[in-house]
């Protein structure tokens, strides 16, 4: 797997679209290989992200919020797919894109963190959100979230939420 990393990292500013696909105990090691090629992959318009492990899954992974990715080495960015391995929601990543869908979030991830983040794409069309798992599901909505303004995506032809359905109705109501 990492001597298969190797071989193509040269070739990393063709890539149109890249599919990576990692066990979490190796994500690391392999981001390490992967990372100097991120910074040539101008022409990348779609990345794909998946992680998983012996025991389940790596949500937020320590290794890709150690990865400094930055838009900037991608400007061609457009659809981001991610699958028990995400960036933290601060991420640049998360900007100016028309595609979005985030599987395996932990039920515990901030509604108003993700609305922030729908903020910097307003030429969203699709948006997926999957949660692992909605045992133990708790969204409370309280002054903080009912004063969080809508974002405005007007391309917005397809979402998704598979999600607790109290964050998912405010989710709805906050996106216009």
């Amino acid at each position: 797997h990492q001597d298969l990393l190797r071989m193509i990292a040269p070739h990393a500013s063709s890539f149109r679209t890249f599919k990576f696909y990692s066990i979490g105990e190796y994500l690391e090691t392999n981001w390490d290989i992967l990372a100097p090629s991120f910074s040539r992959m101008l022409n990348l318009e779609e990345l794909h992200i998946s992680c998983t492990s012996s025991e389940g899954t790596v949500p937020f992974s320590a290794a890709l919020a150690k990865l400094e990715l930055v838009r900037e080495h991608l400007p061609r960015l457009c659809s981001l797919i991610l699958c028990r391995a995400h960036f933290p929601w601060t991420s640049s990543l998360y900007s100016s894109l028309n595609v979005l869908k985030l599987k395996g979030l932990p039920i515990s991830y901030s509604p108003i963190g993700l609305l922030h983040l729908l903020r910097a794409n307003p030429e969203l069309e699709v948006l997926s959100i999957e949660c692992d798992s909605l045992e133990n599901a708790l969204f409370v909505e309280d002054q903080t979230t009912r004063n969080t303004l809508p974002v405005s995506l007007p391309r917005l032809h397809h979402i998704r939420l598979f999600d607790d359905v109290k964050r998912a109705i405010f989710l709805c109501e906050k996106i216009v």
